[in-house]
């Protein structure tokens, strides 16, 4: 995550949602409109500014953002929300020690506004944060890399127009090297103006973006702003218009809708009380799914090809906390339920609750334990996640640690990975 997270802010790459922090620990922390830490003062609109951020307060301020967003967009448990801020510190301490690292070192440079902008446009951005290709990471490079190609670089850090090749896999000290040129394979990535697209059978490239009305075969083929629908890259739809179920490409307050003629079309989103689903129905409303905000289309079915039965719709209703009512069916071969809780919580005897600490893990593969603090091991037991210095099992890939990162046999926060030190 850490090497996606530098790609889409250090060299400003317009990251998709695999790029971005998932950790299970999403709320809104911030008050008001302003996000604020570390003796940040006022708030920024534009790109004109309106405050700054220390570099000291970045890693509390983009977390507070972070949380905020989440929380509108996914309308996590209460426990989660209570939980994200330090989950979210947690996942990105390291990078942002070796940041300020980096800067001390000549090989960053720090904007202090730019990075105000940065944190209050996550915060403000809900669902936008998260949707694929559309928040603007090139309008905000509060991260400048100050090495030219050819030069030195450390832990993925200081290219200014590259990638620092080998730094971040233990060879020290890595060289930023171009990135991939049109048509090159793209085993390690594209420049921040292409992506990996596939060109044959099997076969990578990096191609560059495409812009509006040109062909695609995929949203990340198309620049900015634009989704891949009917095999050409298009702006969000109005009502009516034609767009991808598979994406978001309906203006706010629409989704689209299946058609039975086996095309698509923009569709007004459902109210309280609706009938919904079953296309896009576990889908939050501001990524294109069929409820208005604040709902889910609750009761809504997925079945595997074994199941013998059909997906099923359901009913748009707001999300409910613990103790709140649910529905699970739990049939053969069930593949997914919008039981109605909010995320992070099980559905158990028709009651939302949260997922176990300890004992068996749940059958929920999102929340099989305890949404922070807390993993399923291998022998799916629900154990707590160590924290500084604690032993951890390097085939757990970090999972067993809280900040993510397993170094020989102990858990690592706050330590340069595989002993790649920035000067």
């Amino acid at each position: 995550m850490k090497r996606c997270f530098i790609r889409a802010v250090v060299a400003s790459l317009a990251a998709s949602l695999a790029c971005t922090s998932n950790t299970g620990g999403p709320a809104g922390t911030s008050g008001g409109t302003t996000v604020s830490a570390g003796g940040t003062t006022g708030s920024s609109g534009g790109s004109s500014g309106g405050g700054i951020l220390p570099l000291a307060g970045l890693l509390s301020a983009w977390a507070a953002a972070y949380c905020r967003a989440y929380d509108s967009c996914y309308q996590p448990a209460s426990y989660l929300v209570s939980s994200c801020q330090a989950s979210e510190e947690a996942q990105l301490a390291q990078f942002v020690d070796e940041s300020a690292m980096a800067v001390d070192a000549g090989l960053l440079a720090y904007s202090p506004t730019v990075a105000q902008d940065f944190v209050q446009a996550v915060a403000d951005a809900g669902c936008g944060f998260f949707a694929q290709r559309a928040f603007p990471y090139a309008s905000y490079q509060y991260l400048t890399g100050l090495v030219a190609n050819g030069g030195d670089c450390w832990d993925g850090l200081g290219c200014a127009d590259g990638d620092c090749a080998a730094g971040d896999t233990g060879i020290c000290p890595g060289t930023c090297t171009a990135y991939p040129l049109s048509g090159a394979p793209c085993s390690d990535g594209c420049g921040p103006s292409s992506s990996c697209t596939p060109v044959d059978a099997g076969v990578f490239a990096c191609e560059p973006l495409v812009g509006q009305n040109g062909a695609c075969s995929a949203g990340p083929n198309c620049q900015l702003g634009l989704q891949c629908v009917n095999g050409a890259c298009m702006p969000p739809g109005g009502a009516g218009a034609a767009c991808a179920t598979e994406s978001i490409s309906c203006q706010s307050g629409l989704f689209c809708k299946a058609l039975a003629d086996g095309g698509a079309a923009c569709t007004p989103q459902i109210g309280d009380g609706g009938a919904c689903g079953p296309g896009a129905a576990a889908v939050p409303s501001g990524l294109g799914g069929p409820c208005q905000a604040g709902l889910a289309c609750v009761g809504a079915t997925f079945y595997g090809t074994g199941g013998g039965k059909p997906p099923t719709g359901g009913t748009c209703l707001p999300l409910v906390d613990v103790g709140g009512p649910c529905v699970f069916d739990g049939g053969p071969g069930t593949v997914s339920i919008v039981t109605g809780c909010r995320r992070g919580l099980l559905c158990v005897g028709g009651q939302c609750q949260t997922p176990p600490t300890s004992g068996p893990c749940a059958s929920d593969s999102n929340y099989p334990c305890y949404g922070y603090g807390y993993f399923c091991d291998r022998s799916k037991t629900c154990v707590a996640q160590g924290q500084d210095g604690a032993a951890c099992q390097p085939q757990n890939g970090g999972a067993d640690c809280l900040g993510g990162l397993c170094v020989d046999g102990g858990c690592v926060t706050r330590s340069s990975r595989d002993g790649c030190q920035i000067p």
